[in-house]
């Protein structure tokens, strides 16, 4: 009786949370002893069970899970960014390139708006890795990428806008607060045109 009342307590979460079981085969014997529970069941393309290693009495179950990996580059690890030139760039085979793509598998293999984000991100990068002429832009360590500072008077600019904001943020219907971002806002944008 107890074990039945386990076994309800774990079928109830699986439903109401909605899981799915990805293992459907007997990878121990004549029971499904691997749990295998997603909540996007789309992501795994495929799901098989190979033979036990060594002395062991239960099977492998290897799934294959199709992921793009993003093409993004942290900054700050690299000693050099890249500069698109993008007047340069190949258009038409950009889109050619992106014309082949079977959006529809794009979709379907990333059911979920972030996963969906991403893989249309690193398609998009790859084409432009492939049809943008860039050079490298080297780095300073201490500030990143950018290869000069900003100008004081900016940053500081920048600072109080940021502070004025998070002030903002917890006292939305102050009005002074409120004037005060925008006339600081004005500021920032009058000192970057100059």
């Amino acid at each position: 009786m107890h074990k039945l009342c386990i076994n309800m307590l774990i079928l109830d979460f699986v439903v109401k949370n909605g899981y799915c079981q990805l293992v459907n085969v007997a990878a121990g014997g004549r029971n499904t002893l691997d749990v295998e529970l997603t909540d996007c069941d789309l992501i795994v393309s495929s799901i098989n069970c190979q033979p036990p290693p060594g002395q062991s009495d239960h099977n492998i179950i290897e799934f294959i899970m199709p992921l793009c990996i993003s093409s993004v580059k942290d900054a700050a690890c690299h000693t050099f960014y890249k500069r698109y030139l993008w007047r340069d760039a190949d258009y038409d085979e950009t889109n050619t390139y992106l014309n082949t793509v079977d959006w529809s598998d794009v979709i379907c293999h990333n059911p979920c708006a972030e996963q969906m984000w991403d893989a249309f991100a690193c398609i998009l990068w790859s084409a432009i890795d492939m049809f943008v002429p860039f050079h490298k832009v080297g780095t300073n360590p201490s500030t990143g990428c950018r290869l000069r500072p900003l100008p004081l008077k900016l940053r500081k600019c920048m600072a109080g806008k940021r502070r004025i904001w998070r002030q903002l943020k917890s006292r939305p219907n102050d009005l002074q607060l409120r004037g005060k971002y925008r006339e600081l806002n004005c500021l920032l944008v009058e000192k970057i045109g100059s």
